[in-house]
């Protein structure tokens, strides 16, 4: 693949606060380094101080190295298994071709979150606020991992400022 295959799938820092939301996963990223790009799932490609790169993976709440530098990241993302691996660039093809493009402040997000047990396939997937998913991944993901083996998750809950709340109850 060419490498404006890769350049189109990944979205600019120049298209977000990376600041503001990067803050919400300082838990997880407690010093992000330069901002490379992001996926069109809302991913973070990060380079640490050391010129590793990193991804934070807003889906499962991960952050890892991915490239032992900036070029050895782009020479991989001229792979298809990157691009997909990275950039899920064949679900993306495929939600365009359906007509859902993504415009600047949007990402794909998940119409129920995989680790709440919805598929992870198109037919899950919309368009939504890039940062609206960001507070929401950002917040689910520590929550679900203090529930309980054998909880059931009951109800997610909202406020106004965007706090997110998990219930659960143990099943009997």
């Amino acid at each position: 693949m060419s490498a404006d295959v890769h350049h189109s799938l990944v979205i600019p820092p120049s298209e977000v606060d990376a600041s503001r939301l990067l803050s919400w996963w300082s838990y997880l990223v407690p010093k992000p380094g330069r901002v490379l790009g992001l996926s069109p799932f809302g991913d973070w490609f990060l380079e640490q101080a050391n010129g590793a790169i990193w991804r934070l993976d807003v889906l499962d709440g991960s952050f890892d190295e991915i490239a032992p530098s900036a070029e050895a990241f782009l020479t991989a993302l001229d792979t298809d298994a990157a691009q997909d691996d990275w950039l899920q660039a064949g679900t993306v093809r495929a939600l365009e071709r359906e007509g859902q493009l993504r415009r600047p402040s949007q990402c794909y997000t998940y119409v129920v979150h995989p680790r709440l047990g919805a598929p992870v396939d198109t037919s899950n997937i919309q368009l939504g606020d890039l940062g609206a998913w960001q507070l929401f991944c950002s917040q689910l993901h520590p929550q679900l991992d203090a529930v309980p083996e054998r909880a059931q998750i009951t109800r997610l809950d909202c406020d106004a400022d965007g706090r997110l709340t998990v219930e659960w109850r143990m099943d009997s």
